[in-house]
């Protein structure tokens, strides 16, 4: 009927509603994250750690492990400190702006479930819900209110970019598949530097 061709028609007007809801939605449910303060280990990791704080370059970043205070934790995640450096370049100790940075991953992240639900299944409406209900739903709360939980929601946006990228080398041919392939080893390997749990990928792609 009208309604469902309105936001699932196959024009470009309806694609853009379908995009438009999916990003506003989530953000208006959880625009409250934007009024958050540094909670918890915040204060440590994001305030106090000389390598956020001080003077320091892309080589310390990419070269030390990730601390709290100065215990090291024996992670390797520079994305995410590279994320926190670029926040407090940007917005100094304002905490809203580390939670927008939340916000715009987990939005980004909502975009790419629907790209590859629909990759996968060509269902528009199923895919649309989907994703809608991995954008509202409350078990990301925790991720997206508290700062250091973008260490689950970068690794998740690039994960699912990579996912997409070889989906689309494995529709493509020649030169093409190639390059969708390279940009999704690529992109793995980046989100690999955020958090290491997205290290089965390869191995659920092959099977």
């Amino acid at each position: 009927g009208a309604p469902s061709a309105w936001l699932f028609g196959p024009d470009n007007s309806a694609r853009a509603r379908r995009l438009l809801l999916l990003v506003l939605v989530p953000a208006l449910i959880l625009a409250g994250t934007l009024r958050f303060d540094f909670v918890f280990d915040d204060n440590i990791v994001v305030l106090r750690d000389s390598l956020l704080t001080g003077h320091l370059g892309l080589r310390e970043i990419f070269g030390n492990e990730v601390r709290v205070g100065e215990v090291i934790m024996g992670y390797y995640r520079p994305v995410i400190s590279l994320s926190y450096w670029a926040d407090r370049a940007v917005w100094g100790l304002n905490p809203a702006g580390f939670h927008l940075t939340n916000l715009l991953w987990h939005l980004l992240a909502t975009a790419l479930v629907y790209a590859v639900a629909l990759r996968t299944t060509g269902h528009v409406p199923g895919a649309w819900a989907a994703a809608m209900l991995f954008g509202v739903l409350p078990a990301h709360t925790e991720a997206i209110g508290w700062i250091q939980g973008r260490t689950d929601l970068i690794s998740t946006a690039l994960l699912l970019l990579a996912l997409l990228a070889l989906l689309r080398s494995q529709g493509s041919a020649g030169w093409t598949a190639w390059s969708w392939g390279g940009l999704g080893g690529f992109v793995f390997l980046v989100a690999l530097l955020a958090k290491e749990s997205v290290a089965p990928l390869p191995l659920a792609w092959t099977a």
